[in-house]
């Protein structure tokens, strides 16, 4: 009873010291009133606790607030870089804790707090003051009145606000802050995600880590991790946060809420990238397989605009122009893509029967040079880039082996650590030929620092796709941007089978094929055939796709000794019998 009491009586007294005060004038220009100060003195000289008020920008008292911890009226601070408003506060003593966090809380355009007497008041600044594109905190203790209307509160408010707010109208990109989330120390992967985020058209303005062993239920990281980037998000001006770790639907919401910007999560990161890269028909329906697969469960019983194109990061994809669609809708249009990838299955199935040569397929972590390493090889003109995902659809071209066989290379999406799974599922189509592969050229960039740890990402992501058991070679590449050339060969030694190359410079391609033919001769075995003269395209046929070991021409044909695929042999087996 007597707290409901105690309570009662600091809202009278609130209410009636607004009636007294609100509506004042604390400046007029950039004048400060010193009547003012007296009333707001006189005032505090009956309460035990600090005196707090809302200043528009006009100098005009607006709120009086905080006779507890209490906050004001939140509508009050609803603007961007910040409020054109300020904060008084009239107390005994210096800025403390709770001075800071209402400057950083509700992000006014100054604080000013003043104590002392009529006859002598001190004045403590904390102000919004700018970093190039960013705001900070700028604190002045111990300033006389002079001092304080010489800092030209109100002009310089509305300068450093429109100076921010023109920077940041010229940039076109995201402006983008990153949180990465590790289960034990160096386990997050912030650098390749600065990476992703510039693919996708992003720029990174700051970085957050942060290590648990359990994530939080409601934000999966910490809920004061949550306020230090939510304060971050308005010093800097970010329009997005991304989350290196899958969010849960009702994590992603709760955190856009807290922080008031977008959130989206690594796996929403990537669709983008894959749905801004998709050139083919086969792609794009790959892409928008994936991008609805993973929104259906975000729906949260809402409808959704599928075409969102040329909104920013986590944005883009395929889909229908405006057009609002349930959970039903979705489900029948990923069954109708479905649809669409078997049908790409079997044309596909029907081209790799009509096969003849053997195929090679380039494996490897994005960006480790797969697609250079085509061009060199290949003449293929596939496009190539300093970034993450530059190849999306498969490229298959013609190389001959050092032996004179004939080969065909073919190139693959690059893989990427934690990949999300439903781009596995959507992608089987595109990846079918590095499951239908007689051997894989795993591309490694053994200048990067955790090329190991790529590696192993690699074969995880064969070990899905049942491809693990292919002969497989190393290709370690960008020999020639490492400071240490013979470390690495030391490594591909290792590593056996290997070989080290560089993909841009074309150095030791010729040993690379002639270990990529020796691959090719894993699941090959040595026969012996009898040729006759008039068979001449078996000939061809046998020297263009096998290793010959021995040829001797006799009266009955030619006899050949040749080491020859399980595939060709009956091929040239049949033709023979006929």
């Amino acid at each position: 009873m007597s707290q409901e009491r105690s309570v009662l009586t600091i809202l009278r007294k609130t209410q009636k010291i607004n009636d007294r005060l609100a509506g004042l004038f604390l400046f007029r220009g950039e004048e400060i009133k010193r009547e003012t100060l007296d009333m707001f003195q006189e005032v505090q000289k009956t309460l035990d606790c600090p005196i707090r008020a809302v200043v528009d920008h006009k100098g005009r008292i607006a709120e009086i607030f905080g006779l507890e911890e209490e906050l004001p009226r939140t509508e009050n601070f609803a603007s961007v870089p910040f409020t054109q408003k300020g904060l008084f506060v009239f107390s005994p003593g210096k800025p403390g804790k709770m001075e800071h966090y209402l400057f950083d809380e509700l992000q006014p355009a100054w604080l000013l707090m003043v104590n002392g007497s009529g006859e002598e008041y001190t004045y403590h600044l904390l102000q919004q003051g700018r970093e190039q594109d960013r705001l900070i905190k700028k604190e002045y203790q111990c300033l006389s009145m002079e001092e304080v209307e010489g800092m030209l509160l109100f002009s310089t408010m509305k300068e450093t606000r429109q100076e921010i707010l023109d920077i940041r109208s010229r940039e076109k990109k995201d402006r983008v802050i990153i949180i990465g989330v590790a289960s034990s120390i160096g386990e997050s992967h912030l650098e390749e995600m600065a990476s992703l985020v510039e693919t996708a058209g992003g720029r990174v303005i700051d970085s957050f880590e942060q290590h648990r062993s359990i994530p939080d239920p409601r934000f999966y990281i910490g809920r004061g991790k949550v306020e230090e980037i939510r304060r971050e998000a308005i010093h800097q001006g970010a329009t997005l946060v991304i989350f290196d770790v899958e969010l849960q639907p009702a994590q992603q919401r709760n955190l856009q809420e807290r922080i008031g910007v977008s959130v989206i999560d690594r796996n929403q990161l990537i669709l983008d990238i894959f749905a801004n890269n998709a050139r083919t028909r086969e792609g794009k329906i790959q892409v928008e397989l994936a991008q609805l697969t993973y929104l259906l469960p975000r729906l949260a019983g809402r409808g959704i605009e599928l075409s969102r194109l040329g909104g920013g990061i986590g944005t883009r994809g395929p889909g229908e122009t405006k057009l609002e669609v349930d959970r039903r809708r979705i489900r029948r249009r990923i069954t109708d893509l479905k649809g669409e990838l078997a049908q790409v299955k079997k044309q596909r199935q029907l081209l790799q029967k009509q096969r003849e040569l053997p195929l090679l397929a380039l494996v490897g972590y994005t960006n480790a040079g797969k697609s250079t390493l085509l061009n060199s090889l290949t003449d293929a003109g596939v496009k190539t880039a300093d970034q993450l995902f530059a190849t999306l659809d498969p490229t298959i071209r013609g190389c001959q082996l050092p032996d004179g066989r004939q080969v065909l290379l073919t190139d693959t999406v690059g893989f990427i650590k934690n990949i999300p799974h439903t781009l596995i599922a959507a992608f089987r189509a595109t990846l079918e030929g590095v499951e239908q592969a007689n051997g894989l050229l795993h591309v490694i960039d053994v200048t990067h620092p955790r090329f190991e740890e790529q590696m192993e990402t690699v074969q995880e992501v064969l070990k899905e796709l049942g491809a693990l058991e292919r002969p497989q070679l190393k290709v370690f590449n960008k020999i020639d941007l490492h400071p240490e050339p013979e470390v690495v060969e030391n490594i591909a030694q290792r590593h056996e089978p290997a070989v080290v190359v560089s993909a841009s410079q074309r150095i030791n391609l010729e040993v690379l094929m002639k270990k990529a033919g020796e691959l090719l001769e894993e699941e090959m075995e040595v026969r012996e055939f009898m040729v006759d003269y008039n068979q001449g395209s078996i000939i061809h046929v046998l020297h263009s796709r096998a290793v010959v070991l021995q040829e001797d021409y006799c009266s009955q044909g030619v006899k050949m000794k040749v080491r020859i695929d399980k595939e060709l042999m009956k091929q040239v087996e049949n033709q023979l019998s006929f």
